[in-house]
């Protein structure tokens, strides 16, 4: 495609300067069974075996400074999920499980570019460093998780919570260019682990408010992730880059039995993540405030719905990792979604 010229503004497009084949495959033998304990205790147990194969063919002409960027390699491993329920009261119950899963890396890792300097004519190809794609020979990560947790319903309180600790072994872990953003390095990392929290709640607050038959919900979602290196030898116990440690949803719902719902919601990060294995430069945290005003009508919902209604400038992801910024500010920030107003209308027939 156009990367065979220097970047331009113009449209133009540019000479090939790559051209491969990429195929993959995936075969899953699962076995499942749930095993009765007693009236209020069940095992679960699910066990596979998976082989995954990633295959890429160099179709572009090659030389010495240009090498054929080709693989084939399969990854095979062995998957297991033990977990066990226990009906603790009248809808509500308690869970414990441990969990063993191998995941193979993906093409966007596997083929990375090189970016290359100009040679005759301008030209990224002809040069002693063209530009040209090339294959790293990434092993498969692997994970080790406990996990606990429980759910179910308390008289006007639904809820959802989970907690889970993870070992993982050889996660892939990659750096990118901030203006093409394309991957420039990528590798295994020893050991890094995972402490988490998911967990829902939905309440009923109120009925009867003004109206007959009228209520009042009140939502709420919050994760934690704490993902961070293991006594690494470059990076120690440092956290990894682009997640955020805490995520929380809420939402405030009133509607009427004659199908008009209104609803505020808000999305909150305290902080945002790194940006660096380093941990040398943080995105901030924001709040964000939308609200949406509805009438379904049966087979027609009519709605208007606001995001971001305050217009907060803020960070919605991280673009790209780098090994160490040292502090300083690059453009690696995606901007989140301003202001927006959208209505519409939704029909079954």
């Amino acid at each position: 495609n156009g990367g065979g010229t220097p970047p331009t503004f113009t449209g133009a497009r540019g000479a090939l300067w790559a051209d491969n084949d990429l195929s993959a495959s995936r075969l899953s033998v699962l076995a499942h069974a749930d095993a009765p304990l007693s009236e209020t205790l069940t095992l679960s147990l699910t066990g596979g075996w998976n082989r995954h194969t990633r295959e890429i063919e160099e179709r572009f002409p090659t030389r010495e400074a240009r090498p054929a960027a080709t693989l084939d390699r399969d990854y095979d491993a062995a998957s297991g999920l033990a977990l066990v329920s226990w009906e603790a009261a009248r809808n509500v119950t308690v869970f414990a499980g441990a969990s063993y899963v191998m995941e193979p890396p993906t093409y966007d890792i596997l083929l990375i570019n090189v970016a290359g300097t100009p040679g005759p004519m301008a030209a990224l190809l002809n040069g002693d460093d063209p530009r040209r794609p090339r294959v790293l020979d990434i092993d498969e990560q692997t994970a080790t998780t406990l996990e606990a947790g429980a759910r179910g319903r308390l008289g006007p309180v639904g809820f959802d919570v989970t907690l889970y600790r993870a070992w993982l072994d050889g996660e892939i872990v990659s750096t990118s260019d901030f203006v093409t953003q394309t991957v420039t390095s990528a590798g295994n990392a020893d050991d890094t682990l995972r402490w988490g929290i998911e967990s829902s709640l939905n309440a009923d607050v109120a009925s009867n408010i003004i109206f007959d038959g009228d209520a009042l919900r009140f939502g709420a979602d919050w994760t934690w992730t704490d993902a961070r290196f293991d006594d690494d030898d470059v990076f120690n116990d440092n956290q990894l880059p682009i997640v955020v440690e805490h995520l929380i949803e809420t939402r405030l719902i009133y509607s009427t039995r004659l199908g008009v719902t209104g609803e505020l919601f808000t999305t909150i990060a305290p902080e945002g993540g790194f940006v660096d294995y380093a941990n040398t430069v943080q995105a901030d945290g924001y709040v964000t405030l939308g609200a949406r005003l509805s009438w379904d009508a049966g087979p027609v919902l009519v709605f208007a719905e606001g995001r971001n209604i305050t217009d907060e400038r803020y960070v919605s992801s991280i673009i790209t990792a780098r090994n160490n910024l040292d502090g300083a500010d690059f453009p690696t920030f995606a901007p989140g979604e301003g202001a927006a107003f959208t209505v519409g209308l939704q029909a079954s027939f």
